[in-house]
Formats: C-alpha cells, sequence, structure tokens
C-alpha cells in the first residue's frame, strides 16, 4: 500500500541490504509480517514521528509542537531519530535518507527483529534458468500462474543445513536445494498453504501453478515441466485443484552447505515456480507477543479513517468547537482499561427467558417468575425456598440497576461513550480517541522487552552476520549511543538487551530451577554450567508471554542488579537533590515495577453514575501510595464534567485524609469526607 505521501520503492542497494539481512532474521527463526521500508528525509521523519508514526492521522495542535520539538532538538544535535517502526500487517519502517549504510544496515536488523541455492532452476517467460543467471526485469512464472518481472535479484553468503528435495518418480538431477526458512506451496484441506521447507516431509503433497502464457516443452513434447507423469493420468501421485497440479513429495534429504544462495522479489505476488514443480514464496515481536494480539493490524488504514472523519467534523462544526473538544478527549485518553482485553467484564445476558408468571398472574416487582402448575405440584414446581432466593437476587438486582454502574468501571472514556448526553460527532470523535488508545497502550506495556528484544537481534545479526570490517567503529559509535545510560532515566534499550542476555546465558547453563535456587554453595554457583543449551528456546518464549511487568518480576536477579549497579533513589526535599535510596535488591525491584505499574498514571474507576441520585458522577481514585497532583486533576475532572453535563467527583487520599475534589461546572470544590453535603457546600474550598 502506497500512502501517497513517501516513496515505498527502495533504492537498488538498500533493498538488497533489505533482502540479505531478512533472510539471516528469518534464518535466526524471527517471525514477522511483511515490512515496508520507506526513505524520508529528517525533517518528514520528525512529521511522522511527530503523529505517532502514522502520517495520516488526524490533525492536532499538540502534533505540531511534538515536531517542533523534534526538529529543534535533531538540529542542534541533542537527538536523532534512526528508526520507527508501526504495528501492522504490513509493518511500516522508517528510514532517514541522510544515514550512513552502517546505519541503514542496523536498523533493518533492529527492525527484522528466504533462499535457494544458485544452480536451481525458475521458470521464466523464456523457458528454466538457474537463480544466478535471472536478472531484475525477467518475466518469472508466479503461484497464481501470471508471469510477473523481478524488482530485487538478492544473493547472501550462507552456511549450514539445506534441504535437498524432489517429487515422486523425478530423477535426482531434479532436486532442488533451499534452505529451511523458505516457504514452499502445500496442498491444505482449504487450499495453498505456505510451509517452511524445514518442515516438509515424505507425503506433502507440492504445488506447480497451471501456467496461463506458455508451456516449457519437455522430453515428452507434451508434458509440462515438473510433472513426472503422464498428464491427466490418475494415480495416486498428483492432483488438480485449485489451479495448481500437486505432486507428493519425496523424502527430503538434510545436507550441510556454505556457499551463496539466491532470492527474489516479485512484483505483486512475492512468489515464484521452480522447474523443478515447486511454487516457493519470498515473504516478530508485534505479530507474536501476546500483549499485541488483541491490537487492530490495519491501524494504519483506521487511523487514516479517523483522520478522514475528523476533518469531516471540522467542515461541518468548525476547527475551534471540533478541536476544543479534541483538547477534552486527549486529557483523558489514559482513563481505559488496559486489561479489559483480556478479562471479560461483563456478565452475558441470560440465554433463556422464563418470564410467564404463575397461573397467569402477573408476578409483582422485583419477584422471581412463577411457572404455571397444578395445585398439588405447586411446591414441586415453584419450591418455596427457591423463590425466596430468587426473590432476594431479583432485589438485588434492581437495587444494582439504580446504582449503575453494577462494578467499578475503569474503562472511563467507554461509560462516557455510553452514557454521557453527547452529540453523535461528539461520541465519535471521543471513540476515536479511545480506539487509538487501545492501539498504543501494548507499546507502552512492553518497551522494555520490546527495545531489548530488537537490540538483541540487531547485535546479533550486525556482529555475526552483515557488518563489513570497515564499518565497525561506525557501528560501534551507534550501538553505544543507543545503549547510553543515564542518571536521569531508565534506557529501555539497555536494561531489555541486558536482561535478555542473562536469561540466556542463565538457561544455556542451567542457573534456574529449584536445584539452582536452593544451592547455598557460592563456589558451586560460580562454576555452575550443565550445558543445556536451552537460551534461545527461552528467550523466544520470554517474547511470546512477557510484557516489561512480569519480564522485570519473573527474570530479575539480585545478581543480574548487583553486575550493572542498579540501585532505586529518591528526592530529598531539605537538599533540593536526587540521592541514592538503596542498593538492596526488593527495593530495586519494587522501584521497578511501580513506575511501570499503569505507566506510572493513576488509576481511576467509575463508581456512581447516579451519586446522591442527581444524575451526577462519582470517580474514586485507587491510591497507590501517591498523590494525585490537585491542578491536574481539577483540569481533568472539568473536562470530564463538560461531556457528563452534572457536576462531577472524585475520591482520593491527600495527605492521607479521604478527600473529595468536585467541580459543577462553575466552581472546583474540596472536602475531607465524612460530614454531611451541607455543611461540605457551605465550607467547601473553592478555586476557579
Amino acid at each position: 500500500m502506497n500512502l501517497g505521501f513517501y516513496n515505498t520503492n527502495l533504492p537498488p542497494h538498500l533493498r538488497v541490504l533489505k533482502d540479505e539481512i531478512e533472510g539471516y532474521a528469518r534464518g535466526f527463526g524471527l517471525d514477522f509480517y511483511e515490512t515496508i521500508f520507506e526513505v524520508v528525509d529528517a525533517d518528514d521523519l520528525n512529521e511522522i514521528a511527530a503523529y505517532g508514526g502514522f502520517p495520516t492521522r488526524y490533525p492536532h495542535w499538540s502534533f505540531g509542537m511534538q515536531y517542533e520539538e523534534l526538529k529543534k532538538s535533531y538540529e542542534y544535535g541533542l537527538s536523532k531519530i534512526y528508526e520507527m517502526v508501526i504495528n501492522n500487517d504490513p509493518c511500516y519502517a522508517y528510514l532517514m535518507r541522510c544515514n550512513h549504510t552502517v546505519d541503514q544496515k542496523l536498523v533493518m536488523a533492529h527492525v527484522y527483529g528466504h533462499c535457494l541455492a544458485p544452480e536451481t532452476e525458475v521458470v521464466t517467460e523464456d523457458g528454466s534458468k538457474a537463480m544466478c543467471d535471472v536478472r531484475v526485469g525477467d518475466l518469472v512464472l508466479t503461484h497464481t500462474g501470471e508471469f510477473k518481472p523481478v524488482r530485487v535479484v538478492a544473493r547472501r553468503h550462507y552456511t549450514g543445513p539445506i534441504y535437498r528435495m524432489k517429487v515422486e518418480g523425478a530423477p535426482a538431477s531434479a532436486s532442488v536445494r533451499i534452505t529451511g526458512e523458505h516457504p514452499v506451496a502445500v496442498l491444505h484441506q482449504s487450499g495453498l498453504k505456505w510451509v517452511p521447507a524445514a518442515q516438509l516431509g515424505a507425503g506433502h503433497f507440492v504445488g506447480l501453478p497451471h501456467v496461463r502464457a506458455v508451456s516449457a516443452p519437455s522430453a515428452s513434447g507434451d508434458a509440462r515441466q515438473g510433472l513426472w507423469f503422464t498428464p491427466h493420468e490418475e494415480d495416486h501421485c498428483h492432483r488438480e485443484e485449485f489451479g495448481f497440479t500437486w505432486q507428493i513429495l519425496a523424502r527430503p534429504v538434510v545436507e550441510h552447505y556454505s556457499g551463496y544462495v539466491y532470492n527474489f522479489s516479485v512484483q505483486e505476488d512475492e512468489s515464484y515456480t521452480l522447474a523443478a514443480g515447486f511454487a516457493v514464496h519470498n515473504c516478530d515481536f508485534f505479530k507474536n507477543n501476546a500483549y499485541f494480539a488483541h491490537t487492530s493490524r490495519k491501524m494504519m488504514d483506521e487511523i487514516a479513517n479517523h483522520g478522514a472523519r475528523i476533518r469531516h467534523f471540522v467542515e461541518r462544526f468548525g476547527e475551534d468547537e471540533v478541536e476544543a473538544f479534541m483538547d477534552r478527549c486527549m486529557s483523558i485518553d489514559d482513563l481505559i482499561d488496559i486489561h479489559s482485553v483480556a478479562i471479560r467484564r461483563r456478565d452475558d445476558h441470560a440465554r433463556y427467558d422464563f418470564a410467564a408468571p404463575a397461573d397467569g398472574e402477573p408476578a409483582a416487582d422485583g419477584a422471581a417468575p412463577r411457572f404455571k402448575a397444578k395445585s398439588y405440584m405447586s411446591d414441586y414446581i415453584n419450591p418455596p425456598e427457591a423463590l425466596r432466593t430468587d426473590d432476594e437476587a431479583k432485589k438485588t438486582a434492581a437495587a444494582r440497576a439504580a446504582r449503575f454502574p453494577e462494578r467499578p468501571e475503569k474503562d472511563v472514556l467507554l461509560f462516557l461513550i455510553e452514557h454521557a448526553p453527547l452529540k453523535g460527532w461528539q461520541r465519535d470523535l471521543l471513540s476515536i480517541v479511545r480506539d487509538e488508545a487501545y492501539y498504543f497502550y501494548p507499546q507502552a506495556q512492553t518497551k522494555i522487552i520490546n527495545e531489548g528484544w530488537a537490540s538483541f537481534w540487531h547485535s546479533t545479526i550486525m556482529t555475526q552476520k552483515v557488518l563489513d570490517p570497515s564499518e565497525v567503529i561506525d557501528y560501534a559509535d551507534h550501538h553505544s549511543g543507543t545503549m547510553a545510560t543515564s542518571s536521569r532515566r531508565l534506557n529501555p534499550y539497555k536494561v531489555g538487551i541486558e536482561l535478555l542476555r542473562d536469561i540466556e546465558r542463565r538457561w544455556n547453563m542451567g542457573q534456574f530451577g529449584p536445584e539452582w535456587e536452593n544451592c547455598e554453595d557460592m563456589d558451586k554457583k560460580r562454576t555452575w554450567d550443565k550445558q543445556l543449551g536451552l537460551g534461545r528456546q527461552k528467550i523466544f518464549e520470554v517474547r511470546k508471554i512477557h510484557n516489561d511487568i512480569t519480564f522485570i518480576d519473573t527474570f530479575l536477579t539480585p545478581e543480574f542488579c548487583k553486575e550493572h549497579n542498579l540501585f532505586s533513589f529518591n528526592y530529598q526535599e531539605p537538599t533540593k537533590n536526587y540521592v541514592i535510596e538503596s542498593r538492596e535488591f526488593q527495593k530495586v525491584k519494587q522501584r521497578l515495577l511501580f513506575g511501570l505499574t499503569n505507566f506510572g498514571k493513576p488509576w481511576i474507576y467509575v463508581v456512581d453514575g447516579n451519586h446522591r441520585n442527581r444524575g451526577e458522577l462519582m470517580l474514586r481514585h485507587e491510591h497507590q501510595g501517591v498523590d494525585l497532583k490537585v491542578d491536574e486533576a481539577r483540569d481533568v475532572l472539568a473536562n470530564i464534567q463538560y461531556m457528563w453535563s452534572r457536576p462531577v467527583h472524585l475520591e482520593t487520599l491527600s495527605d492521607g485524609q479521604p478527600v473529595v475534589l468536585s467541580f459543577d461546572g462553575t466552581e472546583h470544590a474540596s472536602h475531607v469526607t465524612g460530614g454531611s453535603d451541607d455543611a461540605v457546600r457551605k465550607a467547601a474550598a473553592k478555586a476557579k
């Protein structure tokens, strides 16, 4: 998809780098969506970053402020955006045009997270050609049965296992050698399925597309290339379905290989056909982490739609009115329930409705229904004890209905969308803000592990595969800048990569489990190495199921804190300075987890939408040891009150005392709870 703003066609030298690094990434077991790299100028990249990575996002003055800050910071040499990746399918990543080649390599390796031997023959419009002889512009047969031009020919050096394959009945000379990660077209009950070559075995049916434009002659004169049987013969070795001829695969042979392997990027279909009868395809954290499983994979399109809707509102109702309401919405965009996508908060409606009263008489309000029954069967059909229990449950439900929501509602935005007296366009706009908040929250939840994972793989790919000796100094300079620590903030890149490396080392050496934890012999622990080799498997498991909180809580160890000199700090009021508070492991871990919980923001709930039976809104702050900033809390109350149109209250703690902050649309008030409403109204501290 071309957004119409930037050129998605990479220059040839970057395209070759992309295909080479993508091959290495897949070789390490990374699994990612198709990635579209866009090369942009520094000014464009700052603009995209200001929009949160989405150039088609709705307009707002705050994005302009962010752009000015990023632009000046870049111009003064204070910071530079090397890369930006958007969680989407396909995934979008931006490269800065002025980056050095080693920087472009590093960024690509950071973003990510096939190939065939050179003698392999490919079906082209001019007959079969060895892969090493195919050139850009040659027309190759794709899995659709059509011939499409090759856009890029990629070559890389590969050392490792390679899979020699052929179909049943074919001579040994008709085999092909494919690297394990390369997808091959296989017959599935629902049609074509792409399966990595390493997962194929004897008995699979591999596909050869029906050629629509040309047939390459064979020795028999009437059989297509790759068909090792008489055409139309009905036997167990082939099937004709879904526009393919499917031939049964013989047992693959695994060989060691060291040399160059090739791959193509083909226009539109990104697939090509081997003369031996195989159709193959040229196809991580965002795709595989559980916390991204519920996010939209087409957010680039959805955000463009959001922008179009908001621009339409601006044309109808005026820029000032729409932007003023947008300001209110964005001030509360973090008042969502970040766990609601994985936990059912609301009960389903009853499946059956047995509401008919007994003997045709209507049931009293709040009473359980009575079923029709003869007098001698009445106590059996309508047990008195069960009816009393049901009556009590009905009355309790009725009481709850008078006070809504039934239980505290964490998703304040959803509550306002459903119950606030908003205009149609306002409700739509608030829904847009909420949708985008839910899209961005997994990225905030996984900042440390996400950046650590990407850094782990960019360092692995660069140092083991891609880096040229002449680029070592530039790479070291860039990487060290990314990993640099600061006394003022936690560097998620550094913490993430080092913790993943520690996990890989511990699981390789067997330094985990009850035996390790219960060992009190320090000399034995220092030399502990069971050579299990489970490290790589373990970090892939970690990247799949953890977020930052569970990552730190599960894998941070006293040894890690000591090795990396981690400590907690606090602000001293008398000296007006920050000082080291503790180097104790539990204290350090507690401080880390506290800052990560709910992104360090307060937990706010709706507890009553009909407070004092006046239609007023009561919110509650779940105090976690840190008082609210009163001035900011008042601003938020004012914005919520505008949407609710009735007085809004917030229960919280201030200096250890329970306090209610209120705003009725004209005046702010606060009072310590426990007094009567009348006394509160007379003695409340008011502030404009």
